[in-house]
């Protein structure tokens, strides 16, 4: 499939942080029309389900050890309610980009500066690994283009995949906003309209469900 351009037709989108919430008339939740999809939010939400979808997901969140103490924040209620409905294609950008190995401990990181455009460096040296990381994302995401996704799982809080809401520090090192990981926000500028979400949201079912839909509704075309 081609990279997804504006599909047809009007929706307001009511945007928190970096998120997706789409508010229709008085407040009605509705999901927006997904490229390719000329019928609309309804009719997505009763397509069969006839094969899998595919979601790029937080590789910590399916158990994999890549998580800066060595360890993974393994999602059993995410990954039990997705179930056979879903293939999953797991990403870390910092192991991936060369910050650490999986299963062992690395420095941690954090965001710093800039809300717009913060950098990312280790807490306690102040080094910088920005262009690392940016680099490995430019080469990322045309890859992950060819994979032909239809959605994407982030974990939340997380310097690199958080959608939203991340921590943002000054060059002490104190907390002084949020923003968005550095991944995430350039993965949701490349790909705005497909569905993304991150753990914490999709523990709401009403949330989850919605999610499902839109990216079912992308998995159709």
């Amino acid at each position: 499939r081609p990279r997804r351009k504006a599909g047809v037709g009007t929706w307001s989108g009511r945007v928190s942080g970096r998120g997706r919430d789409v508010v229709g008339k008085a407040g009605e939740s509705i999901s927006p029309p997904v490229s390719g999809c000329r019928r609309g939010p309804a009719w997505c939400s009763e397509l069969p389900v006839k094969h899998k979808i595919r979601l790029g997901i937080s590789s910590c969140l399916l158990g994999n050890k890549v998580r800066y103490d060595g360890g993974h924040k393994r999602d059993k209620a995410l990954t039990n309610a997705l179930g056979e409905r879903v293939e999953f294609v797991p990403v870390c950008p910092e192991v991936e980009c060369g910050l650490g190995r999986a299963g062992r401990k690395r420095p941690t990181i954090h965001l710093v500066g800039d809300p717009a455009a913060p950098r990312l460096k280790r807490c306690r040296s102040g080094y910088d690994v920005t262009a690392r990381m940016l680099k490995w994302i430019e080469r990322k995401l045309p890859k992950l283009e060819r994979a032909h996704l239809d959605g994407y799982i982030f974990k939340a809080g997380s310097p690199s995949c958080g959608m939203e809401r991340v921590k943002l520090h000054n060059s002490d090192g104190d907390v002084v906003g949020t923003t968005s990981g550095m991944f995430a926000r350039a993965f949701m500028d490349r790909f705005p309209l497909l569905p993304v979400a991150d753990d914490e949201q999709l523990r709401d079912p009403a949330v989850r469900g919605k999610f499902i839909r839109r990216a079912r509704c992308c998995g159709s075309r």
